[in-house]
């Protein structure tokens, strides 16, 4: 099936502002549609008591990326700026380069919606750990856990409604009620921000926390096209998810290399 609206023939206008060229049509009942609506369906079938449902959400994610996606493209795009530094300063290292050269094709490959990378995507925390060893004074234990902590988000997208709807893969019935009912609650958000408020603590929820908050940023109802949470909330959730690791890695890193004094 496919998300988004038909293309609308050239020279078509919307049914409802005849002034206003149609960018699709009613997923409903075909009606041409444009960029007022900003939405899948036209105004009289929006206000249908079944019209946002399952069927809705499912039409506006289908294909299209989740916040799970986004949030390897930038892991992707931050392996290739840790290359660059490394040839401009003269200390490539070709293990630990061909390492991170393979994290950011595989995380590119996700991002881009290909099929096979939805399991193969699991070597990324392979070669996370296997860079720390590379580069040499890093611990198999610490090597271990930093893989783990980027695994363990990897089996939550492997297991998202939203994620198999991103990747055009079928979902019951069942799961895509409870992705559209979950999808649809703000109170989400207040769970998502306290937990980018414990990654000042706990860096590593990070990796959790920004990929919600980037998802958060993205909603709206599937329908009428209006952003379930207020934007700048969205926005500051974000922000604190992004600023709290960094202010708990200082922390640490200001605990651990400080010597002890006698």
């Amino acid at each position: 099936m496919s998300a988004d609206p038909d293309p609308a023939p050239a020279q078509a206008c919307c049914a409802n502002h005849p002034s206003a060229p149609a960018t699709g049509t009613c997923q409903r009942c075909g009606a041409f549609i444009c960029a007022a609506e900003n939405g899948l369906l036209c105004p009289a079938c929006a206000i249908l008591p079944d019209a946002a449902g399952p069927e809705a959400y499912r039409a506006k994610h289908w294909g299209r990326s989740d916040g799970w996606a986004l949030a390897l493209g930038v892991v992707g795009v931050w392996s290739w700026v840790i290359i660059v530094l490394q040839v401009v300063g003269g200390e490539m290292d070709w293990t630990n380069t061909v390492l991170n050269a393979g994290m950011g094709l595989a995380c590119f490959a996700y991002w881009g919606g290909w099929a096979p990378m939805r399991r193969g995507i699991f070597v990324v925390p392979v070669f996370i750990g296997a860079s720390l060893l590379a580069a040499g004074g890093r611990g198999v234990a610490l090597a271990a856990m930093v893989a783990l902590a980027f695994a363990v988000p990897l089996v939550l997208a492997w297991h998202s409604t939203r994620n198999r709807l991103f990747f055009r893969l079928e979902v019951t019935p069942a799961a895509l009620e409870k992705s559209w009912r979950r999808y649809m609650d703000p109170r989400i958000a207040n769970a998502v921000f306290v937990l980018a408020c414990l990654s000042a603590c706990f860096p590593l929820l990070a990796f959790v926390s920004v990929p919600l908050w980037v998802s958060m940023l993205r909603r709206s109802d599937p329908v009428t096209g209006k952003p379930i949470l207020r934007r700048g909330f969205a926005v500051a959730g974000l922000l604190v998810a992004l600023v709290g690791p960094l202010v708990g890695f200082v922390m640490i890193y200001d605990v651990f290399s400080t010597p002890p004094s006698r």
